[in-house]
């Protein structure tokens, strides 16, 4: 795994959220987010590693770091908050399907 800058887990603590991002000669060349089950002794079920943003495809901002996360309790609907160094902005991403921002 490459450096993460957001980690968080959802309210019912069945899925951990990571961001990943890779930089070559200091300037960042990757930025996605990553949805891990976890299991019932606490661990991670690494092999149902599943995408949920690759900002590159999604919107073409691979060299915006993520900056921080959070994911709301919104029951049946929940929503992942992204933060953008350098971006300058929130981004709302919809943490169950794969590189769907929402606004």
């Amino acid at each position: 795994m490459g450096r993460t800058n957001g980690i968080d887990i959802s309210a019912d603590g069945a899925w951990l959220f990571v961001s990943e991002a890779f930089n070559k000669n200091w300037n960042p060349v990757s930025n996605v987010i990553w949805r891990y089950p976890i299991k019932k002794d606490g661990t991670l079920d690494t092999s149902r590693r599943a995408l949920v943003i690759d900002f590159g495809k999604a919107d073409g901002s691979a060299k915006v770091d993520v900056d921080g996360m959070r994911l709301d309790a919104r029951a049946g609907s929940p929503r992942l908050y992204v933060t953008r160094h350098t971006g300058g902005e929130v981004v709302v991403v919809e943490p169950t399907a794969t590189n769907k921002i929402l606004r």
